[in-house]
Parts: C-alpha cells; structure tokens; sequence
C-alpha cells in the first residue's frame, strides 16, 4: 500500500503538532505493516529541523499543483491520499484522483475543533497584521470592508465545509465531541464518513514513576509563541500572581518554543520583574518533561492538545483552560490532570498552588497521568490507521 501525505510545510517532529504527528503516524505505518510512506508540501523547513524520512518526499510550492500532485500520483501509484487539514485542496484533489487514478481513496483529517478557524478573520487578528507589517495594503483593504469581508469568510468556510465532506473518503476527527460541529459547519446530514482516531504519544518510553523523587519545582510550558491561539500571556500573569508568594519561592516556569510573540512575551516578563521565568527556545521538549512536575496550557483553542498527553506520559502533570471539546477525552479533573474554567485566572493559579505545596497529591496525580495515557500509546494508534487503511482499500 502507497500512502501519501500532504501537508502545507515540510515534516518533522520538531515542526508543530501536525507535523509532529504526521511524522509519527508515517514511521509507525511503515515500521510496523510496512506500508510505503510519501510526502507532499508547500513551504520547506529550515535546516535546523530534524526531517522524517518517506520512500519519497517533494515540494510542490504554490503553482502548477494540480500537474505536480497528478504526476506524483501516477509515478509512485499512491493508494491513499492523507490530507492534513487543507481545506482549500479538497476539491483538488477529488478532481485529480478521478481523473487519474480512481482507486485512491481521499481521508481529510481536520487537526483543529470544528469552526475554529473564523478565530481568523478577527478585527484584532488583521490589527495585529497590520503592526507586524504584514501584506500591510492587503490586510488594510480588509480592515475596511471588515463589515463585508468577514460574512464572506464565514460563508466560505461553511462551504469549505460541505464541499470537503463531499471530496473526501472518510473524515478523520480527533473527538467524536467534534462530529456534531463538523455537520453543522458544513450543514450536512450524513455521517457515515467520519471516523475518531486521537493523536498518538510523541515519545517512545514513559517516565518512571519510581524515579519521581528526581523531578524538580518546576512548571513547564511547551508551544508555539502565537498568542492568537496560545494565550501564552494568560500563562504568564497566572504566574505573576504565584512568583512573589513565599510559599512557593523555589519554583520556576520553563517555557519551551519559537515564534513570532515572543520577544513580547520577554518584554512582559521584564515589565513585570518576573526573575523565575526562563525562555529555552525551540528545544527538543522530552528532557523538560522529564525534568518539570506541573504543565501549563492556556490555549483559547486547540483541536487536542498534543502536549497535554506528552506531559501525561512525562510524568507531568497538566493544568489546562475548558475551552475545546476535546479536553475531557485527556484530562479528569482532579484525576490526571486539572481543568480550569476559560479566563478564571484566579482559580488556575489557585490549583497550581495547591498541587506545588502538595507534593503527595503530585505523584499520586502524576501516575495517574501516565497510565491514562497510555490509551493513546503509539502501536494503539496506528492500529487504528491501518485498520481505517485496510477500510479503505478492500
């Protein structure tokens, strides 16, 4: 079986979460069942990032799609095609297949909660393009038609909706929480096409709790420094109420990752005299697992929370805002982890406190979190894709 994967930039596990996890579902397919493994994308990655390995990989850019992903298919006779949440392609690539090879099956995998995107075509999304000088002219037309541009982006994401349901094979969510929002958005009323499979673990081993006397008083966040989704800056007032507590005078907050609002997040840091928090950059984020005992999300969004099941299997044990569906399939408050009601940062800080001065409620939370997660174990994961494969091509 010849599985092709697309996604919008090159893959490897150091990239982001959809990355990430294509670069586990790939080696594990192909480890495992020996199913050949190919990758299309549009944008290619800096050379400091670790690349997966497929049988054959190639970027496509922006132009001439339909002749590059037509010829790829044909040359490497794909049985599969794995869209990682392209919207924008679906139409494409139901025309291509028919045309040129009829018996590749089409699965869409939508990586995010259902209509999250028109977070998107916020007001303050295009304001803060405009400070950050990008397509300035463009985002400015825009802002002035804001009151029209906006219902047609809504309209035309219901659309990408329907019509992405209509192209594909089979609908892979991360929650069957999310069905019920896909039909919506897309005004559908079949559902015979969707299909529920979590992301799989990042890591190959899980923390061993009989070594969690190692662990230090540390919090730790991983993620992208995009506040737009992140919230990281809810994070770090969170921890501008708890760093002048006595109590908790020997803890420190680690943040690990790279993007565009971070040197805002430093200018917060140092506005504020906060002298515990430390920015370790884009960094492989298993040692910090390790090494912390609390986790921090403070996401507006998310389609899963990759990191939360990272830091279950680390032994780390996770706070986290309600603000997506999927949550609840991770965490059981109070069990494996803590969920907190969205912008309530008083509480979030006050149940930090109670598990950083409760180090016997720690452990017992963390054990539980490794064994919870281990539902999510990478063999039973793919199992999964490749009973989804074995499906599709009968």
């Amino acid at each position: 079986m010849n599985v092709l994967f697309y996604t919008y930039c090159e893959v490897s596990p150091q990239k982001g979460g959809i990355e990430r996890i294509t670069s586990t579902i790939a080696s594990e397919l192909s480890k495992n069942y020996g199913i050949a493994c190919f990758s299309v994308y549009q944008i290619p990655i800096a050379n400091t990032f670790a690349r997966t390995s497929f049988v054959k990989s190639s970027c496509i850019g922006t132009r001439d799609l339909r002749e590059k992903i037509s010829s790829f298919i044909i040359e490497n006779q794909i049985d599969v095609i794995i869209n990682q949440s392209a919207f924008y392609l679906s139409s494409l690539f139901r025309e291509i297949v028919n045309t040129v090879r009829p018996q590749c099956k089409i699965i869409f995998c939508h990586h995010f909660a259902p209509g999250s995107e028109q977070n998107f075509y916020s007001f303050s999304t295009l304001c803060q393009k405009i400070k950050d000088g990008q397509n300035r002219v463009k985002t400015g037309i825009k802002l002035a038609l804001y009151p029209i541009w906006r219902p047609k982006q809504i309209r035309r994401l219901h659309a990408n909706y329907k019509e992405t349901y209509r192209c594909a094979d089979c609908i892979v969510l991360l929650s069957r929480e999310y069905i019920d929002d896909f039909m919506k958005w897309g005004k559908i009323t079949d559902s015979s096409k969707f299909r529920e499979v979590h992301n799989s673990l990042s890591f190959s081993s899980f923390f061993d709790i009989n070594k969690y006397a190692q662990k230090g008083e540390t919090v730790l966040i991983v993620a992208r420094m995009d506040e737009k989704p992140k919230k990281i800056s809810l994070a770090l007032k969170i921890w501008k109420l708890l760093e002048n507590d006595t109590l908790l005078s020997d803890w420190q907050l680690k943040i690990v990752g790279h993007g565009s609002d971070l040197d805002g997040y430093r200018r917060f840091v140092a506005r504020h005299d906060l002298k515990r928090v430390s920015f370790e950059g884009r960094q492989i984020p298993e040692p910090y697992y390790t090494e912390a005992s609390l986790f921090m999300m403070t996401s507006a969004w998310e389609g899963w929370g990759l990191t939360l099941t990272e830091a279950q299997q680390m032994g780390c044990v996770p706070l986290a805002f309600d603000s997506y569906a999927s949550l609840s399939d991770i965490i059981t408050d109070g069990e494996n982890g803590c969920i907190v009601p969205y912008g309530d940062l008083r509480q979030y800080a006050d149940k930090m406190k109670e598990l950083m001065l409760d180090a016997g409620k720690r452990r017992k939370m963390a054990a539980n979190a490794i064994e919870s997660s281990k539902r999510f174990e990478k063999q039973v994961i793919i199992e999964q894709w490749k009973s989804l494969l074995d499906e599709l091509i009968k």
